[in-house]
């Protein structure tokens, strides 16, 4: 990424779990300065690790990001923390308020820009309007993070 960042280029991670969206955050941060983040993603995942229900860091990525979970095993993690500043993160697509809250994880609506899946389909152009002008008005621009996830279960688009 570096390279990428150093030559002007746009940079492209491929990954295989959300949490990868921390590093590439830290990266853009250290080459860009303050950056926004427009997270498009089934789920908030807002969990601090000890309510998460599957004990996996994909739960947590916006957790850490926002500051909720501190970093706690790294002193310098813990100094950056909030990644994001919240006026500039957005979440395209959280469909899983009722599990947060049985869970009793902290939802992230009251801090950040969340555009239900609903409202994007209702109106694409008027959700990407505000999303991008939100993210976009971080001093560094922006990252963006998509999930796409394809299971056994669920056939995946060519």
């Amino acid at each position: 990424m570096s390279a990428a960042f150093s030559s002007r280029r746009f940079p492209l991670v491929l990954g295989g779990d959300c949490p990868i969206v921390l590093g590439c955050v830290r990266a853009a941060r250290r080459h860009r300065g303050d950056i926004g983040l427009v997270h498009v993603d089934g789920h908030e995942d807002s969990y601090p690790p000890p309510l998460s229900p599957t004990g996996d860091w994909a739960d947590s990525e916006f957790a850490f990001t926002l500051g909720i979970s501190p970093f706690a095993w790294d002193a310098e993690l813990l100094r950056e923390q909030p990644l994001v500043d919240e006026r500039h993160l957005v979440a395209i697509g959280p469909r899983d308020s009722a599990d947060i809250a049985r869970h009793g994880a902290e939802s992230i609506r009251p801090h950040v820009l969340v555009l239900a899946p609903e409202e994007v389909h209702d109106d694409p152009r008027a959700s990407a309007t505000e999303a991008l002008g939100r993210a976009g008005a971080a001093p560094g621009g922006f990252w963006l993070h998509l999930d796409w996830t394809c299971s056994p279960t669920k056939r995946c688009p060519p």
